[in-house]
C-alpha cells in the first residue's frame, strides 16, 4: 500500500496542525494535502486492507501506518461520505474476522468479546441489553443476592430443560 498523500514542507507559520486542506504526517512531519481524490484513494485503500490482509483486528493499525493522527482519521471519516462508508464496512470485515477467530479458537474469546461491540452493532445491541437487564435486576431487587437468569435448553425438541435453579443459583434436577 502505497502512501497517495502529497508532502509539502511545513509552514513557518506555526505549529503544523488539522486544517480543511491539510494535516501533518507524525513521521515525516510534513503537511499532506486532503483533497476528494485523496480521501477517496484512502478509503479503497483501507477497505482493500481490512478485506484481504488475514490480520488485520484493529482500524488504528492502518491509520498509524500511514502517519495519520487518530483525531485526524475520524475527522475525515466525520467531514467525507465515502470515507465514513468506507469505515463501516472496514468494521463489518474485521468484526467478521475477529468472531470468526475467536469461534475456531484462534484468538482470544475473552479479548474478541470485550471490544466486539466496535466492529459489529448486534454485539453493540446486545451489550445495551444486558445493561439494562442487570440496572433493572439491581434497581429493584436486593443487590446482595444472587440471582441466576436461566435460559432455555434450544437441545431439546420440546425447548424444555429437565434443569432448574434455586434463587441461589444452585442446579436442582
Amino acid at each position: 500500500m502505497s502512501n497517495n498523500f502529497q508532502d509539502n514542507t511545513p509552514s513557518e507559520k506555526g505549529p503544523l496542525a488539522w486544517t480543511n486542506d491539510s494535516y501533518v504526517n507524525f513521521y515525516t512531519l510534513r503537511k499532506n494535502v486532503i483533497s476528494e481524490q485523496v480521501v477517496e484513494e484512502m478509503a479503497k485503500e483501507i477497505v482493500i486492507w481490512a478485506r484481504d490482509k488475514e490480520d488485520a483486528f484493529v482500524i488504528c493499525e492502518f491509520y498509524l501506518s500511514k502517519g495519520i493522527p487518530k483525531s485526524t482519521f475520524y475527522k475525515l471519516c466525520k467531514n467525507f461520505p465515502v470515507m465514513r462508508t468506507a469505515l463501516e464496512c472496514v468494521k463489518e470485515f474485521i468484526g467478521m474476522r475477529r468472531e470468526v477467530g475467536a469461534l475456531k479458537n484462534k484468538l482470544n474469546s475473552s479479548m474478541v468479546m470485550s471490544q466486539q461491540a466496535k466492529y459489529d452493532d448486534s454485539w453493540w445491541k446486545l451489550e445495551e441489553r444486558r445493561a439494562d437487564l442487570k440496572a433493572r435486576s439491581q434497581s429493584k431487587h436486593n443487590p446482595d443476592v444472587n440471582y441466576t437468569i436461566v435460559m432455555e435448553d434450544f437441545g431439546k425438541k420440546d425447548g424444555k430443560s429437565k434443569v432448574k435453579c434455586d434463587r441461589e443459583g444452585s442446579h436442582i434436577t
